[in-house]
């Protein structure tokens, strides 16, 4: 997902964002604030993040849900 271009990509049908978390969370917290400001839900992808922190806190705890993927070729 390239937070530059998310916004301009809402429309009035968007419900939710899932930001892809592959070890690295780059962009969440932006992803976090448009899903605030557009009063959107944000489903965390973190199946390839299992284990995983950002900024002290593990990944899958930030946005209103999560999805995880216990296949061994995803970890």
């Amino acid at each position: 997902m390239d937070v530059n271009r998310l916004e301009a990509a809402i429309t009035p049908r968007t419900r939710a964002i899932m930001p892809c978390i592959c070890r690295l969370a780059r962009g969440l917290r932006s992803a976090l604030s448009i899903g605030r400001q557009h009063q959107l839900r944000v489903i965390e992808d973190a199946a390839h993040a299992i284990g995983t922190e950002y900024k002290g806190k593990r990944i899958g705890s930030f946005g209103d849900t999560q999805v995880f993927s216990f296949i061994p070729t995803k970890t």
